[in-house]
Formats: structure tokens, sequence, C-alpha cells
């Protein structure tokens, strides 16, 4: 599926990625399911050797990479309003969160290390994060337009051990109570 093939489709709810997908866009996620406000689950057809599904969730196959969280996303008919990464994941990519529209509090695992660019563009509800201690790098834009986004809670770092937040991630005009 090529960059920009399926960018912003306010109507689609749920997505089928058939077996025979083996790249989307030319990295990961190179603008696949940007702008896409309604998708509620994704699911990824058995025999695909490149991404699956867990729980209505795409990532890469062996699941260290969290490709995409539906907007909309709901479990029994519910939207989730509290998520918990999996703890095999390493890395949230670009645009992963963008637009989750319910969710209002996020759980990192210690395995997550790398919050890529605009991971949580426009999440208007988001209000809290939660940074495991892997976290080292946050990516420019990672919390732009995340207008309820009140608390992040993140460990102090372990002696030796960085932490880099780039100077764009935290939008702090659009979050001025925030600190």
């Amino acid at each position: 599926v090529d960059d920009y093939a399926m960018i912003d489709n306010p109507y689609l709810k749920n997505l089928t990625i058939p077996s025979s997908v083996d790249t989307i866009g030319t990295s990961v996620n190179d603008w696949f399911l940007v702008g896409y406000s309604s998708l509620e689950y994704i699911t990824v057809l058995d025999g695909n050797d490149h991404f699956l599904s867990k729980n209505g969730v795409l990532f890469n196959k062996d699941g260290t990479v969290l490709v995409k969280f539906p907007a909309k996303y709901k479990v029994d008919s519910s939207f989730v309003i509290e998520y918990t990464v999996p703890d095999e994941v390493v890395s949230l990519y670009d645009f992963s969160f963008e637009l989750a529209s319910h969710v209002e509090n996020i759980i990192l695992p210690d395995s997550v290390i790398y919050i890529s660019d605009c991971c949580f563009l426009n999440s208007t509800s988001l209000k809290k994060v939660e940074f495991g201690d892997g976290v080292s790098f946050v990516d420019d834009l990672s919390f732009d337009g995340c207008s309820s986004l009140s608390v992040i809670i993140m460990s102090i770092p372990a002696e030796g051990r960085v932490i880099t937040v780039s100077p764009g991630a935290i939008d702090l005009m659009g979050n001025p109570g925030m600190f």
C-alpha cells in the first residue's frame, strides 16, 4: 500500500488488511491511516507475515511496534478510555494514536523506548500519559493538539540514563496549565 493511498477517510469504521499486504507506505506507517477519525477496529487476516492485530489495534508482526490505535477504538461496543500498551512494544509509530477521540489515559510499559513524531496528535480527550522506565526519546509534535492533556508521569531516570524530549514534542501554548 503506497504512501497517501488511504489518507483522510472520515467514514471508514473497520479496516481489514489482507494477508498479501507486506508494506504500508515507504516505512511502517508513512501517512497511511492518517486522518481516520471514525476508525474503530483493524483486522489483519491470517497468513500476513508483516502485520498483526491485537484486539483491533495494528502492530508489526512481532508486536514490537504499535502502528495504529483506531481513533474511535471500541471493545464490546464501548469506547476504550484507558489503554495499556502491551509489554513487548518498544516503539509507538508516527501518528499511531492520532485523533484518538475517546481514550483519556495511556499507560506505557517499561519496554517502550521511542515515541515517534505526531504520535498522539490531536487526541483531544487524552488527559494522562504514564511513561514506563524505558522511554528515552520523545519526538517532535508527539503531543501536539492534545488540548486536555494535564498529566505526564515519568520516573526520574536512573544515573547515566537520559530522556530526550524534542523541543516541539509538547505544545505548551496549547496546554498552558500543564507545567
